[in-house]
């Protein structure tokens, strides 16, 4: 039979996308040392996997020996922000049911966005119902060591070993037993722990001599010395300009080194925010500047319209210059913040006098430090 086919005919690729090519997956899947489990062709479910890297779609498709198809990223955006309409429900829900009654597969990534450190992202309780609603079989995948490919911070992929593993389920049976709160406890229980985490457990070894280029994109405070802005990277060290220190990157197992502060990225993430909680910011007094990002406008278009922008970021809001235009977004009009590959930060916003959602974002092609504008973001959400 031919899959590929067979998929286009029965499945609706509004809301699914269908599998790479087999050919481009399986070189892929000898460049990268991947060493992945099989899934045979008459185990069908609903197969959650965790969002690491641009090669996820490559790997899964590795694995499959069955028919699957892939929930589109779109959808998963939809349920996060309540914005999936009811026809459109209806249509969706009804070709789910085509796809389970010809025993085609579902792959999700449920978590709202790639990411930035390696973590996976506790799933919302409106998620896990999502989830349940497809009324099938529900298998965990774990892609390990797949992060440390190509990081959002990072400008070149790097060679690693990587593997797909299944350790966890929950069936049918388990579904209609438990209890609503078992199984929410169940789903964010059996979801994948953070790549660093897992790096401590199973080897991992980054054939690249620039494991740390880059991390100031995401790094904005020294362990040393607590000085904002102050680094910079060079192959596998992160320096800082203010206290003349150091720490690396080992290319086994992702490990830092040279500071006790942290061990690892979990550890550092933690350790700036913990520290962006302790400074005394002032609203409307500038935090940092950044000239020439390549700016993205979809108020207007679904079309992105690259231009220059000048980018100021303060404790409650950010002030954007295009042009001749300068534009203000306080942080009560943000809805979502996060970074994205090639160092770009896209904010979700909305316009209260038109009642409408849009989406902006700035890109940094340097070793600009966006990510703060996500922290300093979850910080106002805390606060207010």
């Amino acid at each position: 039979m031919n899959n590929i086919k067979f998929l286009k005919e029965n499945v609706n690729t509004k809301y699914f996308d269908l599998p790479c090519n087999n050919f481009k997956s399986k070189l892929n899947s000898i460049k990268y040392h991947f060493n992945s489990f099989k899934i045979s062709a008459d185990t069908t479910g609903l197969f959650l996997c965790n969002k690491t890297s641009p090669m996820d779609y490559i790997f899964i498709n590795d694995c499959f020996e069955g028919v699957y198809a892939i929930l589109k990223d779109e959808i998963v955006q939809k349920i996060y922000n309540d914005d999936f309409p009811y026809e459109e429900q209806k249509e969706f829900w009804s070709n789910v049911s085509t796809m389970k009654n010809l025993m085609i597969s579902i792959v999700v990534f449920p978590e709202k966005h790639k990411t930035v450190f390696g973590d996976f992202q506790k799933l919302p309780e409106k998620i896990i119902d999502f989830l349940l609603e497809f009324n099938m079989d529900i298998k965990f995948l774990n892609l390990i060591g797949t992060y440390f490919i190509s990081p959002v911070w990072a400008n070149e992929t790097r060679i690693c070993d990587c593997k797909l593993e299944h350790r966890f389920s929950i069936n049918l049976k388990d579904q209609k037993m438990l209890s609503r709160e078992d199984l929410y406890e169940k789903f964010n229980k059996y979801t994948p722990s953070s790549a660093s985490v897992y790096a401590t457990k199973i080897p991992v070894y980054i054939r690249s001599n620039k494991c740390a280029e880059r991390l100031e994109r995401i790094l904005y405070a020294c362990p040393h010395c607590n000085a904002f802005f102050s680094l910079y990277s060079e192959y596998n060290v992160v320096k800082c300009n203010n206290c003349g220190t150091a720490f690396e990157i080992s290319r086994i197992n992702s490990e830092i080194g040279l500071t006790r502060i942290f061990t690892s990225l979990d550890g550092a993430k933690t350790f700036q925010f913990n520290l962006l909680k302790t400074q005394n910011l002032i609203d409307d007094k500038r935090i940092l500047e950044y000239q020439n990002l390549k700016f993205n406008d979809f108020k207007n278009t679904q079309k992105s319209v690259m231009q220059e922008a000048v980018l100021e970021i303060y404790n409650n809001k950010i002030v954007y210059k295009v042009e001749e235009n300068s534009n203000t977004l306080y942080f009560s009009e943000i809805l979502d913040v996060y970074l994205s590959d090639n160092n770009t930060i896209m904010i979700n916003a909305i316009d209260f006098n038109k009642n409408q959602t849009y989406f902006i974002s700035f890109k940094g092609e340097k070793t600009e430090n966006l990510y703060i504008l996500v922290d300093l973001f979850s910080l106002y959400e805390e606060n207010n």
